[in-house]
């Protein structure tokens, strides 16, 4: 072809890899028919990133922004959970997965299956939390109950006798605090006098209900004779006025009646040596009035 139609010199205007009708040797993009379409400098058939600049890469991860699905972040959704790096909630998580739907990802949720995240802030989540409200490390007792939820939090038997009365304030452990048969403040399972509210007020170790001498010592007896010297109308006589003259005696001839006095000389008749002689034999011949014949006598 003559020089003056020659659209390419020094290049055979016939080589035209692309059809572009611009000579291979003079086309600035033999290989791209559109010739670099998005004037990013990079050809078509190079183009990594067809349409856009390939030069703009904000997160310089080697990708054109165009075409990076996370431009701003280096590692393209490195959790793989379809939230870019520079807006994932949940990093290293799937931002998609929440089970209690509380709009935390379960990856960063302090409670994932409790969407009110611990409400009564003991460090316990609500789906496994004993004492909902309460703190459930609280425990005083160390009973393994939360104080808030014990119904006995100084008592760890939490009230053993089941009377009602916690241990730590219970007046009778082992028994019904509320059994109060003499209604003195005792509970009988502890009240030495359950029939007695007075509790043996003469501190004889009987109590009133069975005190057979109340206010005197029952085990006090000199006599032996099995009533209480405090009630004994013979503290001293074993035999209690056995003649029924009034008066007590230990002798043998107590026995008699002590009421029988004939001469009136003040001595019982079974004890007076002459019952009929108010002077008793006065001339000590051994002959009591009115037997002796000579009075004044020997």
């Amino acid at each position: 072809m003559p020089d003056g139609c020659d659209t390419c010199a020094g290049f055979p205007d016939s080589a035209d890899l692309d059809r572009d009708r611009i000579a291979d040797g003079c086309d600035a993009c033999p290989n791209d028919a559109a010739n670099d379409f998005d004037h990013d400098g990079v050809c078509g058939d190079v183009d990594a990133c067809p349409g856009y600049d390939d030069a703009l890469d904000r997160d310089a991860d080697g990708i054109a922004d165009g075409c990076d699905r996370c431009p701003d972040d280096r590692d393209n959704d490195l959790d793989g959970d379809g939230v870019c790096g520079n807006v994932d909630a949940c990093p290293g998580f799937d931002d998609a997965v929440d089970t209690d739907v509380d709009g935390t990802a379960d990856g960063c949720d302090i409670c994932p299956r409790d969407r009110f995240d611990d409400a009564d802030h003991d460090t316990v989540c609500g789906n496994v939390d004993q004492c909902p409200g309460f703190d459930d490390l609280a425990d005083a007792d160390g009973d393994g109950t939360a104080d808030g939820c014990d119904t006995c939090p100084l008592d760890p038997d939490d009230d053993a006798d089941h009377d009602g009365v916690c241990g730590d304030v219970d007046a009778c452990p082992g028994f019904n605090d509320a059994e109060d048969w003499d209604t003195d403040g005792i509970a009988d399972g502890c009240d030495a006098c359950r029939f007695d509210p007075d509790n043996d007020a003469d501190s004889d170790g009987a109590c009133g209900d069975v005190d057979v001498c109340p206010g005197y010592d029952d085990f006090a007896d000199r006599d032996f004779d099995g009533i209480a010297d405090g009630c004994d109308y013979c503290p001293d006589d074993p035999d209690n006025d056995a003649d029924f003259g009034t008066v007590c005696s230990r002798q043998t001839r107590a026995r008699e009646n002590d009421l029988f006095e004939t001469d009136g000389d003040g001595i019982p008749d079974a004890c007076d040596a002459c019952p009929y002689d108010r002077d008793n034999d006065a001339d000590g011949d051994g002959v009591c009035v009115p037997f002796d014949v000579c009075l004044g006598f020997g």
